[in-house]
């Protein structure tokens, strides 16, 4: 069958991402091949400011026999020193998302002072996933994996990460981090 139109989406390696760091514009999808995770722009945002919506992962099936989509998501690198929440992921209409993990990354620390405090949760209720709780952070930065959340998001629900108290390093910057499945409901 012959092609009439075709889509190509932005694509190249994480290394090139990073080095050009460019502005999508609204609505159009860049891929980065090296870490396999998708983007969509804003028109105003850089790559590095933009959530990923998907990583791209193989597709298997669970014990009931629906397809299941493994994914892991992380919220744009935020300023620790600033209170307030940023968005995750979606979840697909006709989709749950089952978290398997949370974790919370800070780097880029200076002159270390009082951690921040995080939170993970929903444009509903903020604190949802994980009330907020009080990091641990040196002057390298540090990984902080909340384990068994035992929960999910409905479709269409907004999962966020936010600094309820502020870091009082000279500079602390991070990110939040879920895990989970995408299970099919409808």
């Amino acid at each position: 069958m012959p092609r009439e139109n075709s889509i190509a989406i932005r694509r190249g390696p994480k290394s090139d991402w990073d080095s050009v760091n460019p502005v999508l514009n609204s609505g159009e999808f860049g891929f980065d091949t090296t870490s396999n995770l998708v983007k969509i722009g804003n028109g105003t945002k850089t790559w590095q400011e933009l959530s990923v919506l998907a990583l791209a992962t193989s597709v298997v099936l669970s014990e009931d026999a629906e397809f299941t989509n493994k994914i892991t998501a992380r919220s744009p690198i935020v300023n620790l020193k600033d209170t307030g929440d940023v968005g995750i992921l979606t979840v697909p209409e006709g989709y749950m998302f089952l978290i398997d993990s949370m974790e919370v990354l800070t780097t880029s620390i200076s002159q270390p002072g009082t951690a921040p405090t995080v939170r993970f949760g929903n444009t509903q209720v903020s604190d949802a996933y994980h009330a907020a709780g009080t990091t641990q952070s040196n002057a390298l930065g540090s990984r902080h994996v909340i384990e068994n959340p035992q929960d999910a998001a409905a479709a269409g629900t907004a999962v966020t990460f936010g600094v309820t108290v502020a870091s009082t390093a000279g500079s602390h910057a991070g990110c939040g981090i879920v895990t989970g499945h995408l299970i099919r409901v409808s």
